[in-house]
């Protein structure tokens, strides 16, 4: 499967690199703004996937869940020329935790607003309560650009200017609800380890 890649190549390639993955609803393109170029400016080789159904890249979003998504981020390491520092995002944060628990390669971790393991119920109630069209069409519907809707309040805050809150909406891609609910219920990491680089 063709994996979209944004690499912004820069350092030594003895030091480990930086792979950054998206949360739910995002691609790729969320890194280019501003840290691709940042890191890159400061020496750090960056990279940025989006996973499948995301972005540029191949596969379909009714088909994936977690486990697909920690594929594509293993595929991308496999490719690698150089050791790896897992960055997640969100529900990206989700799966870089599932595969730094399970490859003893990958240089190390970090998390950036990273969703909880498990959801907490008076969230899902919330979500539940305010938009059941929403998550019920994008879960058991599987039609992800429905779901969109009930996440928004949890992307912005309410002092974001009308013109940038409507540039960032138009910005995020279909997600299926699965797999975010699926980052939530069932998996706890059985061990955490430290690596250093």
């Amino acid at each position: 499967m063709d994996l979209e890649i944004r690499h912004q190549p820069a350092g030594e390639p003895s030091r480990p690199g930086l792979l950054c993955i998206p949360g739910a609803f995002h691609d790729a393109s969320c890194w280019d703004t501003h840290w691709l170029p940042h890191l890159a400016a400061h020496g750090v080789d960056a990279r940025a996937l989006s996973l499948r159904g995301h972005g540029a890249s191949g596969g379909t979003l009714t088909d994936a869940g977690l486990d697909d998504y920690a594929a594509d981020v293993e595929a991308i390491l496999d490719a690698a020329d150089r050791r790896l520092v897992l960055v997640g995002h969100s529900m990206g944060g989700v799966i870089a935790e599932r595969v730094f628990a399970r490859r003893r390669d990958v240089a190390g971790l970090v998390l950036v607003a990273c969703s909880p393991l498990r959801v907490p119920s008076l969230v899902a109630l919330r979500l539940l309560v305010r938009q059941p069209r929403a998550v019920l069409r994008g879960l058991i519907g599987k039609d992800p650009a429905a779901a969109r809707p009930a996440f928004l309040e949890f992307f912005f805050s309410d002092d974001l200017p009308p013109a940038d809150r409507a540039r960032h909406i138009a910005a995020l891609a279909a997600c299926l609800v699965r797999a975010i609910v699926a980052s939530r219920v069932g998996w706890r990491p059985r061990f955490v380890r430290f690596r250093g680089a």
